[in-house]
């Protein structure tokens, strides 16, 4: 019997191919789609699930309150970790995990740099579950100035795995001891290192300040007991930093407990998780497309098989029989379309991968997940969409079909075009939504900074030696006349920079206050304007100890005269002049504020911004000349630089991930929606060919046949437009909500995303119907 099932089904489908075409197409489209959104989720699900003790490992985080001022930090003060081990019997373990940095070592006097370096606690191994390839985990760590290499570094540096005992020397003098090797981290771990130095090495710097007056640079993890709930333990932390931090600071802090499986999903930065459910949601809109048209069609060619429904029923055929006879068909379609999708999801896998930015491992293709996932979304969607066709047509009367009493489409009508009403509602929706992406995406790319940063290179001097030598290094290169100005500072103005306690005067306590450490030439190489007093200079001995502060700061501290006034940290400093507003942080974050303080002749100043003249940077002179010019000063320094304006581009991925996401998504959606519009206004022609035939007979003009048919289906772009934008508008209204500098939502969203459809709508359904109009009548009523 299911032999004959699928032998009626494939002659069905070769019959009915052009259709059979359009429903393998669409189907296969939506599947590929749902299919590479689990394949995404299930590798972001992954994360550091891969540790043994995940289900007790915690990272303690920070909820801080400096004045109203509320923030959120992963990062603290290092006395944490051993204070909650003293303190509670329920915390089994701790480790602390520093911020990564990036170093020089030398090994046998040539500079290797290693970029991710952390230093960890003696029980990093014994909480994470990550492969030893060598060495004592138990005692990799315990000893100052041991340092764990990960596989791939080791080979970079020495060339081999085997390098238990081998010796690293830091800039600064230290020699350090290779005490273990491990596997590189997996792609799907939090932690990612090439180093791990033992914690203690920082105890032995005194300047590191290690006690509760230190920086907040340690992340914290803990294990707990397995008996405890970590929601009540969690209730136990709100007493806990008050007894060992100054009362007199005027910031509260709250601690709270986040699962290690749940870091890389929900408290990560980047909205993973809203992206995830973004991406799904799209994913399923187009798969609810691609059935919409396989039920579409399937009812609108139900008259053709209504004949054949009939007979079967006259010679004995059950109705049980028939569902499961249309059903095989549907889950046919669907095999077929599976199929398909597979040959789609490897031909885009590569470009999908990129798009998002992340590496997915190809093995996840042919993983059992992969074919249940797969197998279980062409089941369900091959039943789902098969099961409303196949009842239909087995509830027909045989009496009423085989008297040809059996309106041709006109009964469903009303189920068709709620299902097309649906594909021209998702249609404009997406369209909405891109429209509105890249708009904000323009306008963030292109407002105003308050500096310019076109053709400003960024010349890194990661070493102690380069800092020391760095005004040196600044004056060289300002001799090539394409060097229009240099400067030296801490940090450069994109991504934001440090923020430090200050007093200001007139105030009792200390306030919050983003800080660049730079020198005179900060404001004209970076283009930024002063609204009142001026810049420090370098030939003025009072000017040393100086600071130039923003509008956000004088409007904070609400000095109607600022000039003058004066600051505390490490000393009294004078404000000299206030610059305009500017952008040091991504458009994700308001204008906070920002003190330039004057530290030009600081031996610690680690990034040379240049400014240069354009013709210089595409001529490709400029590079090869400061490259020289560093080592003119320094022979054996390094030479790393990056573009500031290519570094802006980087700060909005997240955008632009979504961008391409909805314009692809957008474009696949179009695709299906007219695809599956250009068969049902076939099929539809097709069943009104000798009422089109009688009309051109009795004078009717080609436009005046295609008018009513195209009426009805505008009408439906029409309505379903009118309930997609609000929608769309309440959807990226509340998206927008996410910047602090946002466009406001204009006319011309609506406005395209309903003339798109409806202009594709009007050539699809008018191109069709006209093709119909135009076919002899002669042979249109031949028949009758």
């Amino acid at each position: 019997m299911l032999k004959n099932y699928i032998k009626i089904a494939l002659r069905n489908l070769w019959k009915n191919r052009q259709y059979s075409f359009i429903n393998i197409l669409g189907l296969s489209i939506g599947i590929a789609a749902v299919v590479l959104i689990f394949i995404y989720l299930k590798f972001e699900w992954s994360y550091d699930r891969f540790h043994e003790n995940r289900d007790h490992i915690y990272r303690v985080a920070v909820e801080e309150n400096w004045e109203g001022r509320i923030g959120k930090f992963n990062t603290f003060l290092a006395p944490v970790g051993p204070a909650l081990k003293n303190d509670f019997r329920q915390v089994e373990n701790f480790t602390r995990v520093r911020q990564p940095v990036s170093q020089y070592f030398y090994s046998q006097n040539n500079p290797y740099r290693i970029d991710e370096i952390h230093h960890v606690d003696s029980t990093f191994f014994d909480i994470f579950s990550f492969d030893i390839l060598s060495g004592d985990p138990k005692s990799a760590l315990a000893s100052p100035y041991s340092i764990v290499v990960t596989r791939s570094k080791a080979k970079d540096i020495w060339g081999r795995e085997e390098v238990l005992g081998n010796t690293l020397q830091s800039e600064s003098g230290e020699t350090y001891t290779v005490t273990a090797v491990v596997q590189d981290p997996p792609i799907n771990s939090s932690i990612q290192f090439d180093a791990l130095i033992s914690f203690s090495t920082l105890y032995q710097d005194p300047n590191m300040f290690m006690g509760w007056n230190g920086g907040n640079q340690y992340t914290t993890f803990i294990q707990l007991q397995e008996q405890v709930d970590p929601s009540q333990f969690e209730d136990l932390l709100d007493d806990f930093i008050g007894k060992y931090l100054d009362e007199s600071i005027a910031i509260t802090y709250h601690l709270t407990l986040e699962p290690l499986p749940d870091i890389h999903l929900f408290y990560d930065p980047g909205f993973l998780f809203r992206r995830i459910l973004q991406f799904g949601a799209i994913a399923l809109l187009i798969l609810i497309m691609g059935s919409s048209n396989f039920i579409n069609i399937s009812l609108a060619q139900s008259t053709r098989r209504a004949k054949e429904t009939g007979v079967r029923k006259v010679m004995g055929a059950e109705k049980r029989q028939l569902v499961f006879q249309f059903l095989a068909e549907s889950v046919l379609t669907t095999a077929i379309a599976a199929a398909v999708a597979i040959l789609l999801i490897e031909l885009v896998f590569p470009t999908y991968s990129e798009i998002l930015g992340q590496e997915l491992p190809r093995s996840s293709l042919y993983s059992t997940y992969f074919i249940l996932v797969l197998i279980a979304i062409a089941g369900l969607v091959g039943i789902a969409a098969g099961s409303i066709p196949a009842f239909y047509l087995a509830s027909l009367s045989p009496v009423k079909i085989l008297k040809n009493s059996l309106l041709s489409g006109h009964g469903k009508g009303g189920f068709r075009n709620g299902l097309l009403f649906v594909q021209f509602f998702i249609s404009v929706l997406l369209i909405f939504g891109t429209l509105v992406i890249y708009q904000q995406q323009v306008f963030m790319k292109n407002k105003v900074l308050g500096f310019n940063k076109n053709n400003i290179l960024v010349v890194n001097l990661p070493t102690d030696e380069m800092k020391a030598n760095n005004q040196l290094i600044k004056e060289e290169v300002l001799n090539f006349p394409f060097v229009e100005g240099a400067t030296l500072c801490s940090q450069i103005p994109y991504r934001g920079v440090e923020a430090n306690g200050y007093l200001p005067e007139g105030f009792d306590s200390h306030k919050l206050v983003h800080v660049i450490h730079t020198d005179s030439d900060f404001l004209e190489t970076f283009d930024i304007d002063i609204v009142e007093g001026r810049i420090f200079r370098a030939d003025m001995e009072a000017d040393r100890d100086a600071y130039v502060i923003n509008e956000a700061l004088v409007n904070m501290l609400q000095w109607e005269d600022p000039l003058g006034k004066t600051i505390e940290r490490s000393g009294t400093h004078e404000v000299l002049g206030v610059v305009k507003d500017f952008h040091f942080a991504s458009m994700h974050d308001k204008i906070e504020p920002l003190i330039i303080a004057n530290s030009g002749t600081a031996g610690y100043l680690g990034q040379l911004a240049l400014r240069i003249d354009n013709n210089a940077i595409t001529s490709g002179t400029a590079i090869p000349q400061i490259q020289n010019a560093v080592a003119e000063v320094l022979p054996s320094a390094p030479f790393e630089y990056w573009f500031l304006d290519d570094a802006f581009d980087t700060l909005y991925r997240r955008e632009n991930i979504m961008g391409q996401l909805f314009l692809y998504s957008t474009m696949l959606a179009l695709f299906i929606a007219f695809l599956g519009l250009y068969s049902l206004v076939a099929i539809e022609t097709e069943f009104r060919t000798k009422e089109i035939g009688i009309r051109k007979v009795l004078g009717s003009s080609v436009f005046g046949i295609v008018r009513p048919i195209s009426k009805e289906f505008l009408n439906l772009v029409l309505i379903s437009s009118l309930v997609a934008w609000p929608t769309a508008w309440f959807f990226t209204h509340r998206w927008l909500q996410n910047f602090p500098y946002r466009i406001d939502l204009s006319v011309w969203p609506f406005l395209i995303s309903g003339l798109a459809v409806i202009v594709i709508a009007l050539i699809t359904v008018s191109w069709q119907a006209a093709r119909a109009a135009s076919i002899n009548p002669i042979e249109s009523l031949r028949s009758e």
